[in-house]
């Protein structure tokens, strides 16, 4: 079986990788959130085997329970430090080391360790979503749309069929499909494009507070949801809320359906309809553009004052 950490090695090496991370990265929180925001290149460590894999998780999440050899995620992601596990199984398909996914999640876990204290949403001091672990969903659709969009800007998907690897923007069928390695065990098509909860009417008067919190910190004004997000992503919840734009319940069929003029307007259909049976978790880097397009209005720059 060929070895992850060469290939690890041959991007950390690379004359422009961290650079060209760096500077895209810088790019898109301005464009963003019209704040620039200093980024420190973080260290990537990698870990061969289990052990020392979740024993550097334990250390850095010392409120955190201890995880053991269950420990699943391939790379966690703190200030100034990425981890990978090299000998995870999900680096790999049909014995290949899979580098698209690789590179994926070396830009997705950047994005963790650049977000605000390296925790972004994750912090459950903003209740964003009621119920446990649900604030880190919200963390993962804006770390992965960002994601996104920083690793087609730096041209990554030429390198590998045009493809962003990605477990987060994929279609899922159900929320225990997001911890399966082997993608023959996923069903062929079904579920939301996670991040479809995002463009969702509910967040309307709210998406460009969440961003700029996940990047620079603050307050969101009370923002509230009343429901656990696994359960919205499983489709076993409404999200319902006390404000503008919340005066329906939102499950997970009505997200689709509330969305379904945004996505076919801006040309986004294609990230919902991916066979990922066939092709795991590859989403096209050609409809970045598009995403960026729909995004730029709300959080492309400050609102004009009236004169």
């Amino acid at each position: 079986m060929p070895g992850v950490g060469p290939v690890l090695r041959k991007w950390l090496e690379s004359s422009d990788f961290l650079d060209d991370l760096q500077g895209c990265t810088s790019a898109a929180i301005k464009a963003s959130t019209s704040q620039t925001k200093t980024i420190r290149v973080p260290q990537f460590i990698p870990h061969n085997g289990i052990e020392t894999f979740a024993d550097a998780y334990n250390k850095s999440h010392p409120d955190s329970p201890d995880v053991g050899s269950s420990f699943g995620s391939p790379a966690f992601a703190i200030a100034n430090e990425v981890h990978v596990r090299l000998d995870c199984g999900d680096w790999f398909v049909d014995g290949d080391v899979n580098e698209c996914k690789l590179v994926s999640t070396m830009v997705h876990e950047f994005l963790h360790a650049v977000s605000h204290n390296a925790v972004g949403l994750q912090a459950d001091d903003q209740p964003i979503f009621k119920g446990p672990g649900s604030y880190c969903y919200m963390d993962e659709i804006i770390t992965d749309l960002y994601g996104y969009l920083v690793y087609t800007a730096m041209d990554l998907g030429s390198e590998f069929g045009g493809a962003y690897d990605s477990a987060y923007l994929c279609p899922k069928s159900s929320s225990s499909a997001m911890s399966v390695g082997n993608k023959t065990d996923l069903q062929p098509k079904g579920g939301c494009w996670l991040s479809t909860v995002f463009f969702a009417p509910v967040f309307d008067d709210h998406r460009r507070a969440i961003v700029k919190r996940y990047f620079h910190g603050g307050s969101l004004a009370g923002f509230e949801m009343s429901v656990s997000m696994s359960d919205l992503v499983k489709g076993t919840a409404t999200m319902t809320s006390a404000g503008p734009n919340y005066g329906m319940p939102y499950s997970l069929s009505s997200l689709r359906t509330s969305w379904g003029s945004r996505v076919s307007t801006a040309g986004l259909s294609g990230l919902q309809n991916i066979d990922v049976a066939e092709l795991g978790y590859k989403i096209p880097v050609n409809l970045a553009g598009a995403l960026s397009a729909l995004l730029t209005p709300e959080l492309g720059s400050d609102p004009v004052t009236p004169a």
